[in-house]
């Protein structure tokens, strides 16, 4: 299991795509958070987190302690829009998200979408959420796989709480099995599935580039190869750190 420590977990979450969708209409430039542009938008994102020790267990005598983890994305988000609102997708490594966005109201926009991968756990996950002003500087983002509550202290700050939750799945090397004493583990699929809670910020260094620093607590960690019956899951919480950069074109 110590291997999982310095490896980059590149297929995420792909329901993250749907909050990549609806970040399109976050940027507020004439008092509507949600008003549309007439460009082909694009996205990118580069975030590295490092869990501290925490522990993971699998059956009552097997455990792997003090264990800790960097886990470092990076995104890039083409999505086209139709007259029937956004479509987004995401094709690496097999899954896919079909999503859309409807504006009800200058401050509220609804989402609802579906990701599909055959390769995890669960291959077909529906989600659905919302994006509220509740006040002039209070937005309430109830989307997977990010809701928070943000606070717009200026123009280019914003503080926010709120949770972060990501299931993945990829293969493992061919001799992995054999590395750590399980044989069947050899070329296995593995779903990964975390949740995190924390407060951060965003700094809007530029209308392109935007600084993300979060600190929190992870209470829930898996990592299960379900096809070989083999699990392990978290046995305490460990905390957490991230940062990021992020934009949009």
């Amino acid at each position: 299991m110590k291997r999982f420590e310095f490896r980059i977990f590149c297929a995420v979450f792909a329901a993250s795509s749907l909050l990549f969708a609806t970040r399109m209409f976050a940027e507020e430039s004439t008092g509507n958070w949600f008003e549309s542009v007439s460009h082909v938008p694009f996205e990118y994102t580069a975030e590295d987190t490092y869990v501290g020790g925490g522990d993971v267990q699998r059956g009552p005598n097997k455990n792997v302690d003090d264990f800790d983890e960097n886990d470092s994305i990076v995104h890039l988000v083409f999505t086209p829009r139709t007259k029937l609102g956004i479509l987004g997708w995401d094709n690496f490594n097999f899954p896919f998200l079909i999503g859309g966005t409807y504006i009800y109201s200058p401050n509220l926009q609804l989402v609802l979408g579906v990701s599909v991968d055959v390769e995890r756990k669960y291959p077909v996950i529906p989600a659905a959420g919302l994006r509220w002003k509740i006040a002039p500087k209070c937005l309430l983002d109830a989307v997977l796989p990010t809701p928070r509550l943000e606070f717009e202290m200026t123009k280019n700050l914003s503080l926010y709480v709120g949770a972060n939750v990501k299931q993945t799945s990829y293969r493992v090397d061919d001799d992995f099995g054999n590395a750590n004493g399980i044989p069947k583990l050899n070329h296995a699929i593995l779903t990964y599935s975390e949740i995190r809670t924390g407060a951060g910020f965003d700094w809007k260094i530029s209308p392109v580039v935007t600084f993300t620093g979060e600190v929190g607590y992870q209470p829930y960690r898996n990592f299960d190869f379900y096809r070989a019956e083999v699990r392990y899951h978290q046995d305490g919480g460990a905390p957490y750190g991230t940062i990021s950069l992020h934009g949009a074109f």
